[in-house]
């Protein structure tokens, strides 16, 4: 953990964990990924619908256990502009490696 934050999520407010960012130069689309943990969140979120997106644990900068929360900040190269995304890590399997499962999470209300 690099530093602690606040994130609220659906009016609810999460101790976050920041681990970090990615560097995601190789992509056309994407400049850098942001990622937080968010502590205590599992119940939370264990419910909620899964997009069908994975992403596998050894693509994260530190190490996952079952049963956590991500969330991640996609900046966008072409715009500049920030999409949030959720992950869950609740045992999932793709092609014999553990993943995380991307879930739908209403966005904020403005």
């Amino acid at each position: 953990m690099i530093r602690a934050d606040k994130i609220a999520v659906n009016g609810k407010e999460y101790e976050a964990s920041y681990c970090g960012e990615q560097d995601m130069s190789w992509s056309d689309d994407c400049a850098k990924l942001e990622i937080w943990r968010l502590e205590n969140a599992y119940d939370d979120f264990k419910n909620k619908q899964k997009t069908g997106i994975v992403k596998p644990y050894n693509n994260y900068p530190m190490n996952i256990d079952t049963g956590q929360v991500f969330v991640m900040d996609l900046h966008s190269r072409k715009d500049g502009s920030v999409e949030r995304i959720y992950q869950i890590s609740d045992g999932s399997v793709w092609q014999d490696m553990p993943v995380t499962c991307q879930i739908w999470v209403e966005p904020a209300k403005s």
